[in-house]
């Protein structure tokens, strides 16, 4: 449930920052030759939010498919990388469904 709160959470602050920046890239666009740190920091800020919100979601995924603390799920090497948990799903399910 704290993952799934989280994602929501972060989601709704990346399309604030992502309006900010648009809001800024205007800005910037009329002045081209003046540098606009705000278009920058709204960048950045919108592309982390959005980077933690993926983490979020994959948590969410392992916790809602597997049924297992992700914490635990990574303690295997090889589960570590990001995309580990959905081929380990992709292969599961295309088991069942044979």
């Amino acid at each position: 449930m704290v993952a799934g709160e989280d994602f929501e959470g972060l989601m709704r602050v990346a399309r604030l920052s992502i309006g900010l920046c648009l809001l800024h890239r205007d800005i910037t666009i009329e002045n081209s030759y003046e540098h606009n740190p705000y278009f920058w920091l709204h960048y950045l800020d919108a592309m982390i939010q959005l980077s933690m919100a993926s983490d979020r979601i994959r948590d969410y995924f392992i916790i809602a498919f597997f049924k297992i603390d992700p914490r635990e799920y990574c303690k295997d090497k090889r589960t570590r990388k990001y995309i580990a948990p959905f081929e380990e799903a992709k292969i599961h399910l295309s088991k069942i469904k044979d």
